[in-house]
């Protein structure tokens, strides 16, 4: 799974980096809180991250991304998307 900050880059210009970075790690506190119960191989970015979970998390009717888009208006931070998700052969 790819979470990523949309339009991180001009945020950064307008002097929102701070609001970049909470945007970017809320995303992945979302999913390591939603599955918490299982270990989850993960990568930040800053502005967002890459995260291994098991296929199942895909079909999860939680989807932990939409909690931090809702949470975060677009007037006041950068929204962020889920952009990959790519299932893995074990």
């Amino acid at each position: 799974m790819i979470a990523d900050v949309q339009r991180s880059t001009r945020a950064i210009e307008e002097g929102r980096c701070k609001d970049v970075n909470m945007v970017g790690a809320a995303s992945l506190t979302a999913v390591l809180n939603t599955y918490g119960d299982i270990e989850v191989l993960f990568v930040f970015g800053g502005d967002g991250g890459t995260l291994v979970v098991p296929g199942s998390f895909m079909a999860a009717p939680i989807d932990p991304i939409d909690s931090v888009r809702l949470a975060f208006s677009p007037h006041c931070a950068p929204s962020v998307n889920v952009v990959g998700r790519k299932p893995c052969r074990s």
